[in-house]
């Protein structure tokens, strides 16, 4: 699919989006049942400006490191992500709760303390968690634990994929060419997808999955929607591990170079699997959609085509938009949408106030077949 034609995808998501922020809530559930309801409900009440809730949830938060059960399942994972961002929401009334529940996350996870069969789940959750909130080194070891946690070939590959990204957030670039590879390599050897695979000419072919197995969680559970399956999984490994490949390949490319094209063309094709898979009311389409069109950019830059440039930046910019009022600006989802807007507005005014390439090109740099 050219450039020109991304105005499909783009279009069913932003009005997902849209349709989210009309009626004033994005399609999730927050509220786990039992204990973990009765938290959230105390942080839910407090964040809508209940004051008398906040005694409660300040005792709750005490308790946290008594419950042996606070991260011993993924969905307790994701009710412990959902906990943590009502109470940052909360800010100064909340700020020592909020420390103090970020503190026994830490301890969980460096200690050990979740159950062996689903500590590759719940470690990649709560790495996400803490790189979000700045603890980075903490979020690699809770990866480096996962990977060792790892049952399947799935869970491992997702962990690499996820170790690639973070390290590739941190610049540190040949264990995250590393990792992308080798969880690249365990999706080709465990899902055999020979001449239609997912390859440098962006081909999309169908997946099959070699044994069952479990799915790792989105931090809150969508509503309407099925849990993801295991070749919509196998693709999130692939599009995370094309684009940390194209973001080291392109450090110091030339102009032109063929092996950024290339790298972006099968980005692109994954990319555009997901979202057809996701479908676009879905949040991992939306994280589809903004890794796709910022891929269309890198490639886009290398070819000096400055005018798709400036039309991919300008839907980066609408997508971010939306994104932060549907789903709240807070929303891991929104925050990477903001940040590849952000990018994409700093990479093309400098492409143009450079000149570097004066010339443009109407056609689209490449086309996903």
């Amino acid at each position: 699919m050219s450039t020109s034609e991304l105005v499909g995808d783009t279009g069913d998501v932003l009005k997902a989006l849209r349709q989210w922020e009309e009626a004033g809530t994005a399609p999730f559930e927050p509220a786990p049942p039992g204990r973990w309801g009765d938290r959230v409900g105390l942080a839910e009440r407090a964040v809508r400006g209940e004051g008398e809730a906040l005694g409660p949830l300040r005792a709750e938060v005490r308790r946290l490191p008594e419950d042996e059960q606070l991260l011993d399942t993924p969905a307790a994972a994701g009710a412990m992500s959902y906990f943590l961002s009502l109470l940052r929401a909360l800010g100064a009334p909340a700020q020592g709760e909020y420390a103090r529940a970020v503190g026994v996350v830490v301890d969980r996870v460096s200690g050990g303390l979740v159950p062996v069969e689903h500590r590759c789940a719940v470690h990649n959750r709560m790495a996400a968690v803490l790189a979000e909130l700045g603890f980075t080194a903490r979020a690699r070891e809770a990866l480096e634990s996962a990977l060792r946690a790892a049952r399947t070939p799935l869970e491992t590959a997702y962990t690499l994929s996820r170790l690639a990204t973070l390290e590739a957030d941190l610049k540190d670039w040949p264990p995250a060419r590393r990792h992308a590879e080798e969880a690249g390599r365990l999706a080709e050897e465990t899902i055999g997808l020979a001449e239609e695979a997912v390859g440098l000419d962006g081909g999309v072919g169908a997946v099959h999955l070699a044994e069952p197995v479990v799915p790792l969680p989105e931090p809150r559970v969508p509503l309407a929607q099925q849990s993801p399956r295991p070749e919509q999984e196998w693709l999130d490994v692939r599009m995370r591990c094309a684009s940390v490949l194209l973001q080291a390949e392109r450090r110091g490319a030339p102009p032109g170079d063929p092996r950024v094209a290339a790298l972006a063309g099968a980005l692109v094709g994954v990319c555009a699997a997901q979202v057809d898979r996701w479908g676009a009311g879905h949040p991992r389409a939306l994280e589809a959609l903004v890794v796709r069109v910022s891929a269309e950019l890198a490639a886009a830059e290398s070819l000096g085509d400055l005018e798709s440039m400036g039309r991919l930046t300008e839907v980066l910019m609408g997508v971010a938009r939306c994104s932060v009022s549907a789903l709240g600006a807070r929303h891991p989802q929104a925050l990477a949408a903001r940040a590849a807007s952000t990018e994409a507005q700093r990479v093309t005014v400098r492409a143009r106030d450079q000149g570097t390439h004066p010339g443009t090109r109407s056609h689209a740099p490449y086309t996903h077949r």
